[in-house]
């Protein structure tokens, strides 16, 4: 036969290959597909937020003696919907949705005054906005946070660790075995900073103003509770040896053995603090050490954290020219208040850790402050808290 006469035909392997070929090339189509799909979405939810937010800043202004509806709800459905008081303030804008319906748009406000609108982008970030910075932008899911009152927001719990990231969430132990160094870095992935010790000391004060954070229900009367902190050596019936397993409900509220947690006990071991707006801070004493942003110089005077003795007592007079201006409680109140004590500044340019651990007895409380460790120290006692 002429071979020029033979029809030419495609193997089965060369068959196998075209169709791999086809097979990868709709792949990348699908993808690139699914991309600008995303994209287009995530645009939308970025204009339905800022038409939201907008919508609550009218109503605002419409009604400026009013608080706004005091909330942490879905835009339209989801298991927590928001109530009609919220829609309403929203007016026409209520009937905007996620273009993915299993999806919502949230609206959350803890004091009346400030309110955040956000929504869930293609890539689980969530892009908002804030009343109370005024800005709009990408933030990371970062749990519970506590508007203080006070200029600024504080996480609830102390900081966990959740696929990679702090977050402010009940469960599981601190974040722990952490530098100050790496925690700063840490809270400014999630959008937010260290707290400072200005804003400690501030927080600090206002929980001392408050009766309920007293034994008899009168400031500077009894005593304030020190949380989870035991230590048989320091007058105490019990020592711990390790943190609070559970966190954040009714049953994990006190100190109530070595190790162990309750829903009563003894105010010395309550384990919150209350804020004037109603809010609530968990082991802001006791627990775990946190770190808080800032370094000490040590000596005496101005400028500088005084540096000899061990564990002093806020009322220590070496400590009124300057350490209790910045760290302390304001009346001074000695530690037998559970206040927390002081310990000393041992290097130029260590690191400050505030609240103490859950073996400090009257070394913990909302005022303790120790300054003995580098910023790149680290041990499975120390954890932070982020603000913002």
């Amino acid at each position: 036969m002429n071979l020029e006469s033979r029809k030419s035909s495609f193997t089965l392997i060369e068959l196998l290959v075209i169709i791999a070929i086809i097979g990868i090339l709709a792949g990348f189509i699908i993808v690139s597909m699914s991309g600008a799909s995303d994209a287009a979405n995530d645009s939308r939810r970025k204009a339905d937020i800022n038409q939201l937010s907008k919508a609550v800043m009218i109503w605002k202004t419409n009604n400026p003696d009013s608080l706004l509806p005091i909330e942490d709800c879905a835009i339209g459905g989801g298991t927590t919907p928001c109530s009609s008081t919220v829609l309403s303030a929203l007016g026409n804008a209520s009937v905007l949705r996620d273009p993915n319906s299993t999806q919502h748009y949230s609206y959350s406000s803890i004091d009346g005054n400030h309110y955040t609108i956000s929504a869930k982008l293609s890539d689980s970030n969530q892009y908002s906005f804030d009343s109370s910075t005024g800005k709009y932008g990408i933030s990371i899911p970062s749990g519970e946070w506590v508007d203080t009152g006070l200029g600024f927001q504080v996480m609830k719990y102390e900081a966990r660790k959740v696929d990679g990231k702090a977050s402010s969430i009940p469960e599981g132990l601190p974040w722990r075995s952490i530098t100050q160094t790496q925690a700063i870095l840490e809270c400014n992935k999630i959008g937010a900073h260290l707290i400072t010790n200005a804003e400690w000391t501030a927080l600090a004060r206002h929980i001392a103003a408050q009766s309920s954070n007293w034994s008899t229900g009168v400031v500077g009367s009894g005593f304030l509770s020190r949380g989870y902190a035991a230590n048989a050596g320091y007058d105490d019936s019990f020592t711990n040896t390790k943190h609070a397993q559970t966190t954040g409900t009714e049953n994990d509220l006190y100190n109530t053995g070595a190790d162990t947690v309750g829903p009563s006990g003894e105010f010395r071991y309550k384990r919150t603090h209350n804020l004037s707006n109603g809010q609530v801070l968990w082991d802001f004493s006791g627990n775990a050490h946190e770190w808080v942003s800032g370094t000490c110089s040590p000596g005496s005077g101005m400028g500088k954290w005084y540096d000899l003795g061990s564990w002093l007592s806020w009322t220590d007079s070496n400590l009124n020219d300057y350490e209790i201006g910045l760290a302390g409680p304001n009346p001074s109140y000695s530690s037998v208040y559970n206040t927390g004590r002081y310990y000393k500044c041992t290097n130029e340019g260590n690191g400050i850790i505030r609240g103490g651990v859950y073996n400090y007895g009257l070394n913990a409380g909302i005022f303790s402050i120790q300054m003995n460790t580098t910023t790149s120290y680290s041990d499975s006692l120390l954890s932070f808290r982020c603000a913002r």
